[in-house]
C-alpha cells in the first residue's frame, strides 16, 4: 500500500471515530469499551478495507476505485457536516427552508473538494488541460442527480423520519447528512466513472 493511501484511508477513519463518538455522547453511551472499539474500529476498516481493494483490484481495476471513492465520499461527508455546522452556528436560523438553503451550500462546498479527490486520486486523471470540461461535467451529474437525491434523502430522513420519532434536531440533521450521503454515493461513482472522468 502506498503510503498516501494508508494516510488518507487511517486520518478518514479516525475522523468518523470522531463523528461517532459524538453520535455516541448524543445517546448517553458511555460504555468504556464502546468508546475505546470505537475508535480502533475505523480506522483499521479503512486501512485494511483499501488494503483489501488493492488486492482485488489486480484482476479488476474497479474494485480499487470503489475503494477510494469510498474513502473520497466520507471525507466529502465529513466536509458537508464541517461546512453546515457552521452555517447554523454563524445563522442560527431554525426554520425547515433556511436549513435546507444551508445543506445545499455545504453539499456544493464539499462536492468541490470531492472534484479534486476524484479526479487525482480515485480515478487519477492527471491531465489538466480538460479540466474546465471535468470540473463543469461534475458539477451538472452532482446537481442534476446526486444533489436532488441527497437533498431530498436530508429532508426525508430529518424531517419526516428521525424527529418525529424523538431524535433531537441538531443529532437528526447530522444523522441523516450521513444517510443522505449513502444513497446517493451510487448515482455519484457510476456518473463520475462513466461520463466525468472515462479514459
Amino acid at each position: 500500500m502506498k503510503k498516501f493511501d494508508f494516510l488518507i484511508s487511517f486520518f478518514t477513519g479516525i475522523l468518523v471515530s470522531l463523528l461517532f463518538f459524538s453520535f455516541l455522547r448524543n445517546f448517553k453511551i458511555k460504555n468504556p469499551f464502546i468508546l475505546t472499539l470505537n475508535f480502533l474500529f475505523f480506522p483499521l476498516a479503512f486501512v485494511f478495507g483499501l488494503f483489501i481493494c488493492q488486492i482485488l483490484a489486480k484482476k479488476f481495476l474497479i474494485f480499487l476505485q470503489i475503494g477510494k471513492y469510498v474513502i473520497s465520499g466520507t471525507l466529502a461527508t465529513l466536509c458537508d457536516i464541517f461546512i453546515f455546522k457552521i452555517e447554523r452556528f454563524i445563522f442560527p436560523f431554525e426554520t425547515q427552508i433556511f436549513i435546507n438553503i444551508y445543506k445545499a451550500i455545504s453539499f456544493l462546498g464539499a462536492t468541490f473538494f470531492k472534484f479534486f479527490l476524484n479526479k487525482f486520486w480515485v480515478f487519477e486523471k492527471r491531465e489538466k488541460e480538460k479540466m474546465a470540461k471535468e470540473i463543469t461535467l461534475f458539477y451538472f451529474v452532482t446537481i442534476f442527480v446526486y444533489m436532488l437525491v441527497n437533498v431530498f434523502f436530508f429532508w426525508l430522513f430529518t424531517f419526516k423520519i428521525l424527529i418525529p420519532l424523538g431524535i433531537e434536531q441538531k443529532t437528526a440533521e447530522t444523522f441523516s447528512i450521513v444517510l443522505a450521503a449513502l444513497f446517493s454515493w451510487i448515482l455519484n461513482f457510476l456518473g463520475y466513472k462513466f461520463l466525468v472522468f472515462k479514459k
